[in-house]
């Protein structure tokens, strides 16, 4: 609230004690990394987006702070490497809504397949 406020040093503040609460807050570190880039502490704001990730890989959200982040300050030495992961996440839900959907048209022509042979019985 304070962020969209654009009260960005009280947000920064109030991030900051939300993860004195509950250090493995992997949201609050990075909330604190994007009220911490829009105060133009680039270095801070990287080291809680890497650390955010580290707590919780599994956020694709936290992957992308942490890669867009990187890329604003040229930073390319892992970055193939997390590019590489959010490309395998992106390829992984893609993969299961084509399965999904697979079986969702195979249970379509089934159901089609026995309403025909129902038919061609009655008939």
């Amino acid at each position: 609230v304070l962020k969209d406020m654009h009260r960005f040093v009280e947000a920064e503040l109030s991030h900051k004690k939300a993860i004195e609460y509950k250090i493995d807050y992997a949201e609050a570190y990075r909330n604190l990394g994007e009220v911490q880039k829009l105060l133009g502490k680039a270095e801070e704001s990287l080291s809680n987006f890497k650390y955010a990730y580290e707590l919780k890989p599994d956020l694709d959200y936290l992957l992308g702070s942490l890669i867009n982040q990187k890329m604003n300050l040229c930073e390319w030495d892992d970055l193939t490497k997390n590019i590489f992961n959010l490309k395998e996440r992106i390829n992984s839900v893609f993969i299961a809504k084509f399965l999904f959907d697979f079986f969702a048209m195979i249970e379509h022509y089934q159901f089609l397949f026995r309403s025909l042979l129902l038919k061609s019985n009655i008939g």
